[in-house]
């Protein structure tokens, strides 16, 4: 799998995409996900019955937030969160954890502290 984000050429806006591509490289199946903000993914990784990402999702307040996706084998969206804190948040990487969750990890930037390292860690429902 590819995890990133793809912009529409109509109201050029952007939205997380994941392509699935077979071992020659031929496409399986792509999809978007996402609302009336940009969606980023960075990272993707393996999960029970499918797979989960992370990114960021962002308003046009230049604010942004943790972005969590859940999906199946096949693509179809299974659960999206979006985790809000002030400033500039994106989550870079995602891994699972030992309560049968996942921990996110990535940073946040605000004017008045620069940028620091941000880490949260989530059920598998995507609460905390």
């Amino acid at each position: 799998l590819i995890a990133g984000s793809k912009t529409s050429i109509s109201n050029n806006n952007s939205d997380a995409w994941i392509i699935a591509v077979n071992n020659a490289g031929n496409l399986i199946w792509e999809t978007t996900y996402g609302s009336d903000d940009d969606e980023s993914l960075y990272a993707i990784y393996v999960a029970d019955n499918g797979f989960v990402a992370a990114g960021n999702s962002s308003a046009f307040s230049n604010d942004s937030n943790f972005y969590f996706l859940h999906i199946d084998a096949t693509g179809t969206l299974q659960l999206e969160k979006k985790y809000e804190c002030s400033g500039k948040q994106k989550a870079y990487s995602i891994i699972g954890s030992h309560h049968s969750g996942y921990i996110l990890s990535g940073s946040t930037e605000t004017n008045d502290s620069g940028t620091n390292g941000r880490v949260i860690s989530i059920n598998s429902e995507g609460g905390f």
